[in-house]
């Protein structure tokens, strides 16, 4: 007899409150990871930029800083390298300078390419998330969204 337990998905998001990021599901086409997020705004303010920061975007005081990703096996994942992610809203190409109104949710797929062939688990999936002009209001332009055990379904 074989017992195993899956551990579920974390998210953590140190932005907005009212920003809520909800975790969907996970799948896997080939080598590649699709892991799909719905982000609803509770605020009381529209975020007319919202979206994930690349690599060669500020963060936290001119730190380089880019969506970046770790299994189970060691490997690292992110925008610059063979094993490259990307994120998109919806059906837009890319999850970058999009609209996100108060009381409504966005779909944002996060795509990770080139995943190991033994890796069971991303143990960790670092997002940098922007959302400028609002300083004035005392939200910062920049945050930070960790997701960990995210699971890498296999056929």
């Amino acid at each position: 007899m074989c017992v195993g337990a899956i551990a579920q998905a974390k998210v953590v998001y140190d932005g907005p409150i009212g920003i809520d990021w909800k975790f969907k599901r996970s799948f896997t086409q080939s080598n590649t990871l699709f892991v799909d997020f719905v982000v609803e705004n509770n605020t009381s303010h529209d975020f007319p930029e919202f979206g994930a920061a690349y690599s060669g975007w500020d963060y936290a005081a001119s730190n380089s800083y880019g969506i970046t990703a770790y299994d189970d096996e060691g490997n690292m994942y992110d925008y610059d390298t063979q094993r490259q992610i990307n994120a998109k809203n919806g059906n837009q190409y890319n999850f970058n300078r999009v609209a996100l109104p108060k009381a409504n949710m966005i779909k944002v797929r996060i795509r990770i390419d080139g995943i190991d062939e033994y890796a069971t688990i991303i143990k960790t999936l670092i997002i940098p998330v922007y959302h400028p002009g609002l300083d004035r209001l005392g939200i910062p332009g920049f945050s930070k969204l960790t997701v960990t055990n995210i699971p890498i379904p296999r056929e």
